[in-house]
């Protein structure tokens, strides 16, 4: 049988160098279409791509049953060497851009869409005035983008502790607490100004939230029951600022909204800590150092918001 890694290596011309992108594609997402939407192609081009892989190799690397692509053995065999090929590919790339000392060039940023809406878009658009000879990128997509295979230089990151591959560092520690509009609030409230333990207070629920969360608010609000469920936290504070229920939120979220403050009874507890991160080998690249150094300077100007200090 062909020696599956032999001929990806020796086979490595300009027109065949990235076909292991797509029997790493359709290998890791078992269909045309899924692996069409991670190389941001068209199906009709991973087949075209696959067929004239295993044609040229004399071996079927797939078996197409439905709309799946099941490997064969030869099928299991690329992929583990393309998975080698891909690992080296991309510390080439890494050790390339290592010696890249110019502030200029470009700079893709990863941060969940929230954060960068409240406080990065300013501290970036600021960076840009610094530094117009960066051209930078910024993905706010909810999953983590692979440092590793240069998905983004600097990702802005929440979490307990990043992955211990990555180099960093933590910015600031933040909390959360629980937050009401004013309109709702104003519901509430009875002559006196007071809110009655035993009412009804309706809480706004996300699917990944343990029960503890509600039993947390029960026990202030005894009375209050989850109204709403969702998978978002966009949703969820838009269902906030409606005055629809409470629910807990990152300090910064609903510090920096006019229409909400904290509810009263609840105070600020600990929240995951807000990390700046990029893969060791890019850690010297003049560009992501500065706008590393940038953005924590940036943010630790707001400390007392993330805290829920205002």
């Amino acid at each position: 049988m062909l020696n599956i890694a032999k001929f990806l290596c020796k086979n490595a011309q300009m027109e065949d160098w990235d076909s292991y992108k797509y029997i790493l594609a359709v290998g890791r997402h078992g269909s045309l279409s899924a692996a069409a939407r991670s190389l941001s192609v068209n199906h009709t081009t991973v087949s075209r791509r696959i067929t004239a892989i295993e044609e040229k190799m004399n071996v079927r690397l797939f078996d197409r049953i439905a709309k799946n692509f099941v490997p064969t053995d030869a099928g299991h065999k690329a992929i583990a060497s393309s998975e080698r090929i891909e690992k080296e590919v991309f510390a080439l790339r890494r050790e390339i851009a290592s010696k890249d000392t110019e502030i200029a060039g470009p700079l893709q940023i990863t941060v969940a869409d929230q954060l960068y809406q409240t406080y990065i878009a300013d501290i970036v658009h600021a960076f840009m005035a610094l530094y117009p000879q960066i051209d930078i990128t910024v993905r706010t997509a909810s999953e983590n983008f692979n440092l590793s295979k240069r998905e983004a230089d600097v990702a802005i990151r929440v979490g307990d502790q990043p992955d211990s591959h990555l180099f960093g560092r933590r910015i600031m520690r933040q909390n959360r607490c629980f937050y009401i509009s004013n309109a709702y609030l104003a519901q509430l409230r009875s002559t006196d100004g007071t809110i009655d333990k035993s009412t009804n207070i309706k809480f706004i629920n996300h699917v990944e939230w343990s029960s503890t969360i509600l039993d947390e608010l029960k026990k202030v609000y005894p009375g209050c029951n989850e109204i709403l469920k969702t998978d978002a936290m966009i949703v969820l504070l838009t269902a906030v600022k409606r005055g629809i229920g409470v629910s807990r939120l990152p300090c910064f979220l609903g510090e920096s909204d006019p229409d909400l403050v904290p509810l009263p009874g609840c105070t600020p507890t600990k929240n995951k800590d807000i990390w700046a991160l990029t893969h060791p080998d890019l850690k010297n690249v003049s560009r992501i150092r500065l706008f590393m150094q940038f953005v924590s300077d940036g943010l630790k100007n707001h400390t007392d918001t993330f805290l829920g200090k205002q």
